[in-house]
C-alpha cells in the first residue's frame, strides 16, 4: 500500500504502467486511504479515469472491529478473562450494536445500551463491565484508524457491594457438614485461606506441597 500522511493529509500515491498517481484521499485516515488507493487501482487497471469522486470506503461494522480485537487481546488475558469479554461481545453488545459502522455509534446508542440492559436486571456495575468491553473495542477501531474518537461512555454509578461475614458459630456449623466429602473439602479450604471458587476449582496436586504445608494458586 502506499498511503503516505503529508501535512496531515492522507494521499495515494503509487505507480502503475510507469506512470505516477498522486491523489488526496476523500478521508483522512489511513485505513480509508488505503482502501481508496485499492479503489484507484482498480480503476486504472479498467482504464477508467481515476478522478471524480468515488464512493467513500464502507467502515467496519462494530462486530468486525470486536472480532479482531478479540483474536488481537487474548494474549493478554487470562483463560477466564477471554471467556468473559467474548460472552459480553457476542451474548450483549453484538446484538445491539453489531450490525452498525464503528463510526456511526452515537451516544445515544450506548445509552440506549445502559437502559436496555439495566431494564433486564443487570447491577450497575455489571453494565460498567459491559462499558469497559465496548470501550476497548471502540479503542481497537481508533488505532485501526476507523474513528477520529470515540463516543463519549458515561459509567453508571456503581453501588457499594454487600458483604455477609458469617459468624464464629455459622462457620463451624457450615464445616461440621461432612455429607459430601469433596465439598467439604472445598469449603474447609475456602474458610481457611480465602480462595475464591475458580481458584479452587483449577487447582492440580501439582500445586499442593505437603511436605511445606502450602498451596500455590496459579490460576
Amino acid at each position: 500500500m502506499s498511503a503516505r500522511l503529508i501535512r496531515d493529509k492522507w494521499w495515494v500515491d503509487f505507480h502503475f504502467d510507469h506512470i505516477r498517481y498522486r491523489v488526496r484521499s476523500p478521508s483522512n485516515t489511513r485505513a480509508d486511504a488505503q482502501a481508496y488507493e485499492a479503489i484507484l487501482r482498480e480503476r486504472v487497471a479498467r482504464g477508467v479515469p481515476i478522478h471524480g469522486e468515488p464512493p467513500p470506503p464502507s467502515k467496519p461494522t462494530f462486530a468486525e472491529i470486536a472480532a479482531r480485537w478479540l483474536e488481537r487481546s487474548a494474549v493478554n488475558h487470562k483463560p477466564s478473562r477471554q471467556r468473559y469479554v467474548r460472552c459480553v461481545v457476542q451474548s450483549s453488545l453484538n446484538p445491539l450494536l453489531g450490525h452498525v459502522p464503528v463510526d456511526q455509534i452515537t451516544i445515544e446508542d450506548i445509552e440506549r445500551y445502559k437502559a436496555q440492559k439495566i431494564r433486564k436486571g443487570l447491577s450497575p456495575n455489571t453494565v460498567n463491565c459491559h462499558l469497559c468491553v465496548l470501550r476497548q473495542c471502540l479503542d481497537a477501531a481508533k488505532q485501526e484508524g476507523h474513528l477520529q474518537e470515540p463516543a463519549q461512555i458515561r459509567r453508571l454509578h456503581p453501588v457499594p457491594s454487600r458483604f455477609d461475614v458469617l459468624s464464629p458459630e455459622e462457620t463451624a456449623h457450615l464445616l461440621s457438614d461432612r455429607s459430601d466429602r469433596p465439598v467439604a473439602e472445598m469449603v474447609f479450604l475456602a474458610v481457611h485461606t480465602g480462595l475464591r471458587v475458580g481458584e479452587l476449582l483449577a487447582l492440580t496436586w501439582n500445586d499442593v506441597d505437603l511436605e511445606n504445608k502450602a498451596i500455590v494458586v496459579r490460576q
